[in-house]
């Protein structure tokens, strides 16, 4: 007899003795990874013009100081740097879901825990 509690767990499938999750769940994790980390990379960027008269004594990162100072009135040479990093970091993820890597939500979970971080830290610090 089957049991009424969890007649889910009769049909779900294991990987190396643990339960899989399904597919609709894991693309939804996923997605919302992805979009948690673009949109904090967004955030970062509007504060960089919204701050714009003291970016020079506030940015931490030494890269991305040295691309604002490069052009330091449009802040070209920083939004495109930012915007490609962003862009790569999503492409790889997207490749590691897609080739189901076996520790890609290690990967994604990881960028988007520092992510939040990150976005503590500009919103508090």
């Amino acid at each position: 007899m089957m049991s009424n509690v969890l007649p889910s767990f009769e049909y779900v499938g294991l990987s190396k003795g643990w339960p899989t999750l399904p597919a609709w769940f894991r693309s939804m994790y996923f997605t919302v990874c992805c979009t948690v980390i673009g949109l904090i990379s967004c955030y970062d960027m509007l504060l960089v013009f919204v701050h714009s008269e003291t970016i020079f004594e506030m940015e931490k990162n030494p890269v991305c100081l040295a691309l604002l100072k490069m052009e330091p009135t449009f802040f070209s040479y920083f939004v495109i740097g930012k915007s490609l990093g962003t862009l790569t970091v999503l492409g790889v993820l997207v490749q590691l879901f897609r080739t189901r890597f076996h520790s890609w939500h290690c990967v994604t979970s990881g960028i988007t825990l520092f992510q939040l971080g990150l976005l503590a830290y500009l919103t508090y610090a």
